[in-house]
C-alpha cells in the first residue's frame, strides 16, 4: 500500500464565532486573529464536507494558554441529535478533541500525532498572560492516493 497523500486545504467559512471577530482573511491565512490576555473565544469552522486528516494550527505568542479543537462530522441538537449537517443554530460540537498549549513562541504549528475526522472543527481559545495570535488555521486531507479505474475499458483480465 502506499502512503497516504495530503494535500493541503482551507476551511470554507467561519460558522460562527463568539469572543472574537475572525475577518475576511483569517480563514485564507492572511490575516492573524489576536486575542488579548486573559481573554476567551469560541470559533466554529466549517470545512463544507466530511474530511479526514490533519488540522493544523499556527500561533504566536499566547503563553499560558490553551486551544482545544473539538471534531465533529456534524452539529448535535437537542437528545443529542444530528439532523441537517447544515444548520447549526442552537447546536453544539461534539466528538474528540486534542489540546495545545501555547509556550509563548513565534511560529509554533500545532497538529494532532494522527488523523482526525470531521466537518465542524470548533477552536475554544483561552489567552493566557500574553496576548496569543492565530497565524494561520488549515488542514491537510489525508487519503490514499487511487487512481481511477471506473469506465475504463475491459483489460481481458478476470
Amino acid at each position: 500500500m502506499p502512503l497516504l497523500a495530503e494535500t493541503p486545504q482551507r476551511f470554507a467559512r467561519v460558522a460562527r464565532s463568539e469572543g472574537a471577530a475572525p475577518s475576511d482573511g483569517f480563514l485564507a491565512g492572511s490575516a492573524p486573529l489576536t486575542l488579548a490576555a486573559h481573554t476567551r473565544a469560541t470559533i466554529l469552522l466549517d470545512q463544507g464536507v466530511v474530511t479526514t486528516g490533519y488540522p493544523v494550527l499556527v500561533t504566536r505568542g499566547g503563553r499560558g494558554g490553551l486551544v482545544r479543537a473539538v471534531y465533529s462530522e456534524a452539529l448535535y441538537g437537542d437528545r443529542n441529535r444530528k439532523g441537517d449537517r447544515r444548520q447549526i443554530e442552537g447546536k453544539k460540537a461534539v466528538g474528540v478533541w486534542d489540546e495545545w498549549l501555547p509556550d509563548g513562541g513565534q511560529k509554533r504549528a500545532f497538529r494532532p500525532l494522527w488523523v482526525r475526522t470531521w466537518r465542524y472543527l470548533e477552536l475554544q481559545i483561552e489567552a493566557g498572560e500574553e496576548p496569543l495570535t492565530i497565524e494561520d488555521v488549515r488542514s491537510d486531507l489525508c487519503a490514499y492516493p487511487a487512481e481511477r479505474k471506473a469506465g475504463s475499458p475491459p483489460t481481458g483480465r478476470c
